[in-house]
Order: C-alpha cells, then structure tokens, then sequence
C-alpha cells in the first residue's frame, strides 16, 4: 500500500514561493486528490496500521502542515473544507506559538490553536524551538522536547505521538539515530517524519521514525505537484 504524505507551510493570497503556495494552487491540489479517490489519514491511523494491524483506507494520502501559520488559519482551512478534504494534520512547533519568526513567519496564538476543530485537524509534534535536529546534541534534543511536550499539556492541547523533524534534519550516524530513537520512545513519541520526498509503501516500512513527506512547493506547476504525487522525489 502507497501513503503518499504531503507537507505543506504557508498560504497566500496570490504569492507563491518555496514555502508557500497560493489560495489557487492548492485548491487546484486538493480537489486534485479528491477526485483522485484519495481518503486522509491521520498519523494515529497510520501508527494503529503499524502497532494494531488496524487497515488504513485503499488509497489514503496524509496531508500536514506545518509551524500553525497563520494563513494556515485564515486560508488554507476554507479552501481545505470547500474541496471536500475532512482530516488534516497540524505539525506545531510551541516556542513559536504567537511569534513572527523569520524563517517561520507569522504564527497563530496560544487562543487562536485552542479554537481549532479538533476533530478535523489533528495537532502533532515539531519540536519547541524549531531547532535542526540533524546537528542538535542528544541533551538539547532531550531539553527540547521536554519543553515541548510540557507546554502541549500545560495548555491542555492534544496531540498525537508523532513528531515532524524541523527542517527535514536528523541524524544519519546510525548510533546517534538510534540513540534518539530510545529518546523518542521514552517521550512515548511513536512515530517521527523527515522530508525525504518519497512515497512511503507501507508493506515494506521497517522504520517508523524516518516516514518520509513530499514537500509541496509553490514555486512548482501542477503537472510537478502531479509527478510528485505519482513518484514522489523529482529529479
């Protein structure tokens, strides 16, 4: 079985960059996989397919975005709803909570994540810094989600025990990976996302903490959206 997971960031109006597509582009995408037959999933589907051999939909697809952008709020919901998409995933990142960061931008409020639809978005873990975690010390990475998850339940936010590393960054030293592995277990995260621009087949995954996203660009046609849906990385 094919889990294509697409990974998306900011919403624009009109402007699309590497990071952002416009309110056109993915309502284009998202109708796209729709009459595709594509079903979403969310990740506690898709970790209850692995731990509980609980079946996933014949075609699912798992559509996330990332920081809790603002526009992620004010746009890309309403186009996400009208196209008929019914589950989304919420990659947050808490220390940005309520900030303009720079790489980042403008991230919704502690209020405005409150008053989300949770039984339409399903809201994940991406760190409480958005530091990389691919040069980041196994201490700081420890002290960091920490942080994170601490905040998550202070504040009386759900979310699901999967992790989406910042900027795609892990440690590919086998000894570090499984080190942080052990980590990631011991905060009960069970599954854990880098960029990877692959199609996961999930027949064949044996490493549930390196599933792999495509990232979806607005710098990019439809027709490569389309390609990367079908083959995932495009050389």
């Amino acid at each position: 079985m094919r889990l294509p997971v697409l990974m998306y960031h900011r919403v624009s109006e009109i402007n699309s960059d590497a990071l952002t597509v416009s309110v056109a582009q993915l309502d284009e995408q998202m109708r796209f996989v729709v009459a595709q037959g594509y079903e979403c999933v969310t990740t506690e589907q898709v970790l209850n397919f692995f731990k509980n051999k609980i079946p996933l939909p014949s075609k699912p697809i798992l559509i996330s975005f990332d920081d809790a952008h603002v526009s992620f709020q004010n746009l890309a919901l309403p186009v996400l709803k009208n196209a008929g998409i019914n589950k989304i995933t919420l990659f947050v990142a808490t220390d940005l909570i309520g900030s303009n960061h720079p790489d980042c931008g403008e991230i919704m409020s502690l209020e405005q994540i409150k008053n989300l639809d949770f039984t339409f978005i399903e809201t994940a873990l991406h760190s409480h810094r958005h530091q990389n975690f691919k040069t980041l010390s196994l201490d700081n990475i420890r002290k960091d989600l920490q942080k994170h998850i601490s905040f998550l339940k202070k504040n009386d936010l759900p979310f699901s025990a999967a992790f989406a590393y910042p900027y795609g960054g892990y440690p590919k030293d086998k000894i570090h990976l499984q080190n942080l592995k052990e980590l990631f277990s011991g905060f009960n995260i069970e599954l854990a996302f880098r960029i990877g621009n692959r199609i996961n087949h999930l027949s064949d995954t044996t490493d549930l903490f390196t599933l792999n996203r495509i990232d979806i660009r607005g710098s990019e046609s439809f027709f490569k959206f389309k390609m990367k849906m079908k083959f995932g990385k495009i050389f």
